[in-house]
């Protein structure tokens, strides 16, 4: 898919994926243009939830970076920017380590 779309979009449209199990990093070479390439992982359900995360990936530009926080903003929503790759991003590696010591108290 991210190869299609670094051939298909426009020259200057951000390429990101929201998932926060796949790293951008796996994704980005593909598209030809690594730099325009980040993650924004919304929060289920999006229409309720205000928070999104913009990862920055090794080759993420700055410039990619502010304009997904920008588009974040515009859509009033709360962006939080990781200017490194971590499994899981901020909430869902909080999430599943208190998932996991709940496992443990049962």
């Amino acid at each position: 898919v991210f190869t299609a779309l670094g051939k298909a979009a426009a020259k200057d449209a951000i390429l990101a994926s929201n998932s926060s199990t796949i790293a951008i990093s796996r994704l980005a070479d593909l598209t030809g243009n690594a730099a325009r390439c980040c993650n924004m992982h919304f929060f289920h359900p999006v229409t309720v939830m205000q928070l999104c995360e913009v990862v920055k990936g090794p080759k993420t530009s700055d410039a990619t970076v502010a304009a997904a926080t920008e588009f974040v903003r515009s859509i009033d929503r709360t962006p939080v920017v990781l200017n490194k790759e971590i499994w899981g991003f901020i909430v869902n590696r909080i999430l599943f380590a208190a998932s996991e010591e709940a496992m443990h108290l049962l």
